[in-house]
């Protein structure tokens, strides 16, 4: 597994195996400067979720503080409450999911009409 990083956020989470391109490496199906965008996930990583914040520095991921979302500019309300930090943080990633979910049936049905 993969954490797509930009801006140190981890903005999306890529499989080392694809079903639509099977037996395909990963280093085949994205760019070498996609790749260099992203993080190996190993085992001491422990869990990475889209959203997530990534240190360089110490190789580790958390999620951001809302101070921090406030910093990187990823809330639509600079003034939010504390208590509204979870829910500003899962409806972010949930369009984000959407928005992979949705690119990946294009994908799906690109590859279906190129190989017929």
């Amino acid at each position: 597994m993969y954490a797509y990083i930009e801006n140190m956020f981890v903005h999306c989470l890529i499989s080392d195996e694809d079903s639509t391109f099977p037996g395909i490496p990963i280093e085949e199906r994205y760019s070498s400067e996609f790749l260099d965008k992203c993080i190996k996930i190993e085992e001491h990583h422990g869990e990475v979720n889209e959203g997530y914040l990534y240190d360089y520095d110490f190789d580790t991921f958390r999620l951001p503080s809302p101070e921090e979302l406030e910093v990187f500019n990823l809330t639509d309300n600079p003034e939010y409450e504390d208590e509204n930090y979870s829910n500003d943080i899962e409806e972010k990633l949930n369009n984000l999911v959407e928005s992979i979910e949705n690119l990946n049936e294009f994908i799906e049905g690109l590859t279906e009409t190129i190989i017929q």
